[in-house]
């Protein structure tokens, strides 16, 4: 049987065998100019290093610089070259060149490259290194960087093998599959920072190879091929496929809940009849405040009789810190508004309206039953048949700028009737968890008795989208960029009122998450709204939704009870 030509240590060097069969995903990351920047300058000394190599060869500068480039793209290693050509003693290639960089005066701690390798699941995934130095070299890089405990093994090049093999080859994948015993190539994850070297692993069927292209130069020789993912950044490529769970950010519950948000006391842009109550009105009204049972109760006057036209103060509040792409974002609520005039939502909207989009995640009017979920972008952002629980509505552009021919109501997905109002409340409420990635926006509602396992203990959240199953709304990248459309949101909590016409235009905040309770305005008492039959309940009893405002009575119920809000990174 011929002798392996890969070398598999632990990461102190010890030659080990073949790891146990183990059905987890293996990722394998390449060592150099991965775990640490390009910008150290490692690569500029090895070439230092390899020239001065091939001037002890007799080479003149010129030709040496043409030799080692044409071996490096040859032969993947530019020993490999010399080997074959020139007869050198590979160990003493590794001698001279690798084993003596002063990687000790250039490499140093970086405690947020250890904290993404420990946030990765490791009871789903594995983790070696694989690369085309020789093991003594990798040892050392590992050690100093202190990250020889995130690693369970080594494959690197045996330079004491005649032709022995290195990436792109595919026979150097398939003894690393061998030696990390997981065979189901599609079950292995790959980074590297050469585009031949992914572009090897990909034309093998290994399941997610992604190009840490720290600067830019590397992506274009990929030659458009998919499935492989091209990503700059410096540690951060860690995180952009590597199956690490979500990471809580952000936890808003109990006494601290209002803490990380703001109180919105401008007129209502979306012309609702309530005047919206600064932190310490509300507290004083009891607008918003901690219940006995440690939820956030945010709610509208339910007491003053007012005067035809008389705005009824309740609360708007907006997170103090925004969410982006990369985003994962959890409410948990008891209980929203309902009632005539009532216009709850939480929504998220960012700078410049709708230029860094809007997420409408729960929102109706007066009893209505079903949820509507919205996306209102700038213009270029559609909405495509997908997997979803929710209906589709009519709208599958999202552009909500007039100026760009775009109406206010954006591309909306509606709900199963109990998804808001009555029947929701009284079922307990529920959780909504919005995921904004680049594979596009997806949204999951739960009731109260079927909330995934996996978040049903906020104590112990470890939230697994993987596991959700289909969401009710989703919108994918394939027609609507979300990096490019949403960005620093803004989460909002609103309870209003609002008058007759179209939804308006929102006001230009920077983008959080929003919660607000307003009443009549631009939807709740639009006047062909307010006489549909389906509101008979309200029109009734009120001539016009204004005349709704007046009385106290019908803001027995317009409260949100919230549990937690939560916000990771994906």
């Amino acid at each position: 049987m011929p002798r392996s030509s890969v070398q598999i240590t632990t990461t102190a060097g010890v030659p080990r065998g073949p790891a146990p069969a183990d059905g987890r995903t293996l990722i394998w990351f390449d060592i150099d100019n991965v775990l640490y920047s390009k910008d150290c300058g490692i690569s500029d000394l090895m070439k230092d290093k390899i020239q001065a190599y091939f001037r002890r060869l007799g080479l003149p500068d010129d030709e040496a610089k043409s030799l080692h480039h044409h071996y490096y793209t040859e032969y993947g290693l530019a020993i490999r070259g010399l080997v074959r050509h020139h007869q050198v003693d590979p160990l003493d290639y590794d001698e001279q060149c690798d084993a003596s960089l002063p990687l000790e005066d250039v490499l140093v701690f970086n405690p947020a490259l250890r904290s993404l390798l420990q946030d990765i699941d490791r009871t789903k995934y594995r983790v070696w290194a694989l690369t085309n130095a020789y093991v003594n070299h990798a040892v050392r890089v590992l050690k100093l960087m202190q990250l020889e405990d995130q690693f369970e093994g080594v494959v690197s090049c045996d330079y004491g093998t005649p032709d022995f093999s290195c990436k792109p080859e595919a026979a150097y994948f398939n003894e690393a599959i061998l030696a990390g015993n997981q065979l189901d190539p599609s079950k292995n994850y790959f980074v590297d920072d050469s585009a031949i070297n992914v572009k090897g692993a990909h034309a093998l069927g290994w399941g997610h190879c992604v190009l840490f292209d720290e600067h830019g130069n590397e992506a274009e020789k990929l030659g458009g091929i998919e499935k492989v993912d091209s990503t700059s950044g410096k540690v951060s490529v860690v995180e952009d496929v590597l199956g690490r769970p979500p990471k809580l950010l952000r936890h808003h519950a109990g006494d601290t809940f209002l803490d990380g948000f703001t109180f919105f006391v401008e007129p209502d842009p979306t012309h609702g009849t309530v005047t919206f109550q600064n932190a310490s009105s509300a507290a004083d009204d009891r607008l918003a405040y901690t219940s006995p049972h440690g939820t956030t109760i945010l709610t509208i006057d339910p007491v003053a009789t007012l005067e035809l036209g008389e705005p009824r103060k309740s609360v708007r509040i907006h997170s103090r810190e925004t969410v982006s792409t990369g985003s994962l974002i959890l409410m948990d609520m008891a209980h929203a508004p309902i009632g005539c005039s009532v216009w709850p939502s939480f929504w998220m909207y960012g700078p410049f309206w709708p230029h860094s989009g809007e997420i409408d995640v729960y929102e109706g009017v007066n009893f209505r039953g079903k949820n509507l979920f919205s996306l209102h972008t700038a213009k270029g952002c559609l909405r495509t048949s997908v997997e979803q629980l929710g209906s589709k509505t009519d709208n599958t552009d999202c552009n909500a700028d007039p100026l760009t021919g775009g109406d206010f109501n954006g591309c909306s997905v509606l709900d199963d009737e109990g998804s808001l109002g009555a029947r929701f409340n009284q079922g307990g409420g529920g959780v909504f968890a919005t995921m904004i990635a680049e594979e596009g926006i997806f949204i999951w509602r739960w009731g109260r008795d079927l909330i995934p396992p996996d978040i049903v203990d906020v104590k112990t959240h470890k939230p697994d989208p993987s596991t959700w199953g289909p969401p009710v709304a989703s919108w994918l990248r394939e027609s609507c960029d979300v990096p490019k459309y949403f960005k620093n949101m803004n989460l909002i909590f609103v309870r209003s009122s609002r008058p007759p016409s179209c939804r308006a235009k929102r006001s230009a905040d920077s983008r959080r998450r929003l919660q607000d309770i307003t009443t009549c305005g631009d939807w709740a008492g639009n006047t062909g709204v307010w006489t549909a039959h389906r509101n008979a309940r309200c029109s009734v009893n009120f001539p016009t939704c204004d005349h709704a405002v007046m009385e106290p009575r019908n803001f027995d119920d317009a409260f949100f009870d919230v549990n937690y809000l939560s916000v990771y990174k994906l």
